[in-house]
């Protein structure tokens, strides 16, 4: 099961190592369903987490509020509606949903 439709509490918290796992899970699923076009639109309840495939990417927070942490960055990004995040190529990044969101991926190659 990959972290984009599992249900899990916050990782806020979590070690390090933890936040890693859940960061490095398997992310298949998500690049399908259209995202070879060059954007996705994903809808998240609460506390629901997304790992982001590694690519060149902007997140964008289209309602809601969502928390994005990235491995091996000590500050983490809470995103409102109509704020946006560039991720780079080589980030392992995890976006997480505090409330109901919606989130648009859109790749830096389009």
């Amino acid at each position: 099961m990959n972290s984009s439709n599992a249900l899990a509490p916050s990782i806020l918290c979590n070690q390090r190592s933890e936040r890693r796992r859940t960061m490095t899970q398997d992310t298949s699923a998500y690049r399908d369903d259209g995202f070879h076009q060059g954007m996705k639109d994903v809808s998240l309840a609460a506390n629901r987490l997304l790992a982001l495939p590694p690519a060149a990417l902007t997140v964008l927070c289209l309602e809601g509020e969502l928390w994005l942490t990235r491995d091996g960055d000590y500050e983490d990004h809470i995103l409102g509606a109509g704020q946006r995040f560039m991720v780079g190529r080589r980030d392992q990044a995890t976006v997480q949903a505090l409330r109901p969101s919606r989130v648009r991926i859109i790749s830096a190659n389009v």
